[in-house]
């Protein structure tokens, strides 16, 4: 399981600051506890089924990481979450998981939590989000 941090969370820091004073301290920190936290729920989950796994958390540009990982690793298959993007950034714009899959050495599957679950889902309801900001 890798879990890739983003270096500059703009949007995140400006939510906890403002446009004007965007505070990336806490935007950053509060990244880090998610991921964290997302890490070792999705490996108990896992190691619970029977799966050997090992988690890390990288800080980079999310396709350019998740591609160098791959070929360290030697990946036969890529699994990223995938969430829908709106308006004209996502018209113009390709989404993470469409650069990973079209550039990745293996394959990658996309796995996309249903609109009426998302909105749903609480800390402890067992299924593994995503973060608003990431």
């Amino acid at each position: 399981l890798m879990y890739v941090l983003d270096p500059f969370p703009e949007r995140k820091a400006k939510q906890i600051g403002s446009d004007g004073t965007p505070d990336f301290v806490s935007a950053r920190r509060m990244q880090r506890e998610f991921a964290r936290e997302l890490l070792q729920r999705a490996a108990k989950k896992l190691r619970g089924a029977g799966f050997l796994v090992s988690h890390s958390m990288q800080e980079g540009d999310v396709v350019a990481t998740i591609l160098s990982e791959a070929e360290v690793w030697r990946a036969d298959l890529i699994v990223m979450g995938s969430h829908p993007r709106k308006g004209i950034k996502g018209f113009f714009s390709r989404s993470v998981s469409e650069e990973v899959s079209s550039e990745a050495p293996c394959s990658v599957e996309v796995v996309r939590v249903p609109a009426w679950s998302r909105h749903s889902m609480g800390k402890d309801s067992g299924v593994l989000s995503a973060p608003k900001y990431a």
